[in-house]
């Protein structure tokens, strides 16, 4: 078998969790079948990057943007209101992309396509691959279907009432979308959101959740210590200033805050944080350096206040051993058992998430963590690839 993944970020062009399980799908495939990644391009350093699998090629596609996809999500503050409205303009359908991928997938011709999202490459993808005739499986990871804001998250806020021009998006991505033979979510939430919405009325639906590495370092935690932990984006929606101004007033003199991560919301999560000492910025963190905060640290802190779809970091914190604090929005709850692997607070409210901070620094967390590791032991990515190839046998027996 032959299967194209199109994934419009891929490794090392790695921001959240949707390209970390792009690339680790892909890898996984790799080692039955010939693998082809169309992605977009980054800057040269994708040359220097060495895959040790040999069924697995990349093939990046010049999208004639204004700016690369990688560059917008990474240096969004240096482009400006028109040249960001001018790269919207020009992501929604894109002929050169259209053209491009259509003579990719000519040439290879791969027996099933997965794409992995459009924004960044463009909705012509879709247009691309209807041409083909190829079957066609689409995994969603948030909500650029919907929005150009693919987190709904618009103006401080989680977008409620849809605009204008929101509904003519809306309707153009249904059509878009109509012919796609599959589509597969990480969360029932982002699903029922969708289909609520009219989208794939066409397509075979699946709730599959994202497939992990097994960790070989877990262990139950036996005593808690005053020791939390925020692993994510910087950035305004992920909530990071919720857990600054809530640790803050916590009165525990030897509790802390450890903070891995960077974005656009740095200096000010940093502003926040400048007068309590037990708040600790770290940075970027490489993912196989996380290991001795999993084993320092008692409960990760998640305070998101967009519609999450499966965060991987809720899912390898817990693997860990670490139950998880987190907002009660989107697909956490299907994730975070509220007193049994962690415990869950309103969206946004610091006073709830106070109060958790406080009783859970002293409370026993042995029970916590076992169930937090228990929780997701049959999550692996064997399994998960077994499901992904039991559709896409499904598939090209349905078009035999």
């Amino acid at each position: 078998m032959k299967v194209c993944i199109v994934s419009p970020l891929f490794e090392p062009y790695i921001v959240g969790g949707a390209e970390r399980y792009t690339t680790m799908l892909a890898t996984a495939l790799s080692e039955k079948d010939e693998v082809v990644v169309v992605t977009t391009a980054g800057d040269n350093t994708r040359q220097l990057y060495k895959y040790d699998q040999k069924n697995l090629r990349i093939i990046e596609v010049k999208t004639n943007n204004i700016h690369s996809f990688y560059d917008y999500l990474t240096r969004p503050t240096s482009l400006g209101l028109i040249r960001k409205s001018i790269w919207h303009l020009l992501d929604i359908w894109n002929l050169f992309t259209f053209i491009e991928i259509k003579e990719i997938l000519k040439k290879e011709k791969p027996d099933i396509i997965h794409t992995h999202g459009v924004r960044g490459i463009s909705a012509s993808v879709l247009s691309a691959i209807k041409s083909t005739g190829i079957p066609h499986v689409h995994t969603m990871h948030d909500y650029e279907l919907t929005s150009r804001w693919s987190t709904m998250f618009r103006n401080n806020s989680i977008i409620t009432q849809f605009s204008f021009f929101d509904r003519m998006y809306i309707s153009f991505m249904k059509k878009m979308t109509m012919d796609i033979s599959t589509v597969i979510s990480p969360s029932k939430f982002l699903l029922d959101f969708h289909v609520q919405l009219g989208y794939f009325r066409n397509s075979k639906k699946y709730v599959i959740p994202y497939g992990i590495k097994r960790s070989n370092n877990a262990f139950v935690k036996q005593e808690v210590t005053q020791d939390f932990l925020f692993i994510g984006q910087i950035v305004e929606h992920k909530g990071v200033q919720i857990a600054i101004n809530a640790f803050k007033q916590l009165k525990l003199e030897n509790a802390r805050l450890h903070i891995i991560g960077d974005g656009n919301y740095l200096d000010i999560a940093k502003g926040l944080a400048q007068d309590d000492s037990r708040i600790i910025f770290y940075g970027r963190v490489r993912n196989q350096d996380l290991d001795k905060f999993f084993q320092m640290c008692s409960y990760l802190i998640f305070p998101s206040i967009w519609y999450e779809n499966f965060p991987l970091t809720i899912i390898e914190s817990m693997k860990n051993g670490l139950p998880v604090i987190a907002s009660n929005i989107g697909s956490i709850p299907e994730l975070v058992n509220d007193g049994l692997n962690g415990f869950l607070f309103e969206c946004g409210n610091e006073k709830a998430l106070l109060r958790i901070l406080e009783a859970s620094a002293r409370r026993p967390i042995y029970e916590l963590s076992n169930n937090a590791i228990n929780t997701f032991k049959d999550l692996s990515m064997e399994k998960h690839v077994e499901k992904i190839y039991s559709i896409y046998n499904s598939l090209l027996l349905h078009d035999s």
